[in-house]
């Protein structure tokens, strides 16, 4: 899953920005329901 959004870095400027959800899991894993979030800026 991906999105955009603005995102306000430390200069107060704002970014658009890509934010993304991976799924790190096997579908039939016992392992739960790990993700890793990725945010890349827009500048």
């Amino acid at each position: 899953m991906s999105m955009e959004c603005r995102i306000r870095h430390s200069d107060s400027r704002y970014y658009w920005s890509e934010i993304m959800i991976c799924n790190t899991t096997e579908v039939d894993s016992t392992k739960g329901n790990d993700c890793i979030f990725l945010i890349s800026a827009r500048g």
